[in-house]
């Protein structure tokens, strides 16, 4: 059996579930279906699956930092910089700077996106490009992953 890159918490719930049966008895549940499935699609094939998306307004009222986070919305603006790039993703509540590390692979603008990534609430770091200046004590979302809703 090959080894996974999932958070400790999911392959927990994967593995074994507890399940209330007549009267409060509890019976450990192997879900081998599941881990079977995790077998032929990988752990990409099922990332996403029990992390909610959030509206990006939202992120704004968390409580600590850095916090991972599923968003999804609309590239509005890129900015190439040397070894990185800054994109601009917007959904119905509002905008949000992105951090990508892989400046090859940031969508194009216009399309649809769902990204997963570390919310940071403090000023952007030092960037390459003195063009591009965030808001004082604003907060952006490290990339970890982005996948491509509407291309």
């Amino acid at each position: 059996m090959r080894s996974l890159n999932a958070p400790q918490h999911v392959l927990k719930h994967l593995w074994n579930a507890e399940w209330s049966v007549m009267g409060g008895i509890k019976r450990r549940l192997r879900i081998s279906g599941m881990v079977s499935l995790m077998g032929v699609l990988g752990w990409s094939g099922l990332q996403g699956c029990g992390r909610q998306t959030r509206q990006i307004q939202s992120l704004q009222r968390l409580q600590q930092y850095p916090k991972a986070v599923m968003v999804e919305g609309i590239v509005r603006d890129r900015v190439p910089l040397i070894g990185q790039s800054v994109y601009e993703l917007q959904d119905s509540s509002g905008t949000i700077w992105v951090l990508s590390s892989s400046p090859n692979e940031v969508p194009t603008i216009g399309v649809s996106v769902r990204v997963e990534g570390d919310v940071h609430y403090q000023p952007m770091p030092e960037l390459s490009d003195e063009s591009f200046k965030p808001p004082e004590d604003s907060y952006y979302l490290k990339e970890l992953r982005h996948h491509i809703i509407d291309p």
